[in-house]
């Protein structure tokens, strides 16, 4: 399995701009809840470039600050045995994408209890997981 890479960025549009290789510039004004799966499934993707596998919000309804995991590749087998720094057991809402299927687990190296996301699949809330996330995996099929 391999880990996907967690990159900080000012804004919801940079992150996006990065995350598709430049192809999408959305205003700087951008709201995380206004992108689906289907909206980031639409982009033209250049299978050298990069794939979003998800985006996990702080907040339910696709609010607050976001976090956008990506791949090189389209959906695999692709895990993080630890949120990023401020991340851990903060995730309220996310959005799944580039065929992705996504599994959350309340500890650290996938234990505890999980939720799984079906692939290509925007969930605004995570009811009793709110709050919970301390690990993730992706893949094609759930769970993962």
């Amino acid at each position: 399995m391999v880990s996907p890479t967690a990159t900080c960025y000012s804004s919801f549009s940079a992150a996006i701009r990065a995350a598709t290789g430049g192809r999408v510039r959305l205003p700087a004004t951008a709201r995380p809840g206004s992108v689906t799966s289907q909206t980031i499934d639409g982009w033209d993707a250049d299978p050298a470039t990069t794939f979003v596998l998800s985006i996990d919000y702080k907040d339910a309804d696709f609010n607050g600050p976001s976090l956008t995991w990506t791949q090189t590749s389209n959906c695999g087998n692709f895990q993080a045995a630890s949120m990023p720094g401020g991340w851990n057991d903060v995730i309220s809402s996310l959005v799944t994408s580039t065929g992705c299927a996504n599994t959350l687990y309340q500890n650290v190296n996938f234990g505890g209890m999980t939720v799984s996301i079906s692939k290509n699949t925007s969930r605004s809330g995570l009811g009793s997981f709110n709050d919970l996330t301390s690990s993730q995996k992706w893949c094609t099929a759930k769970p993962c």
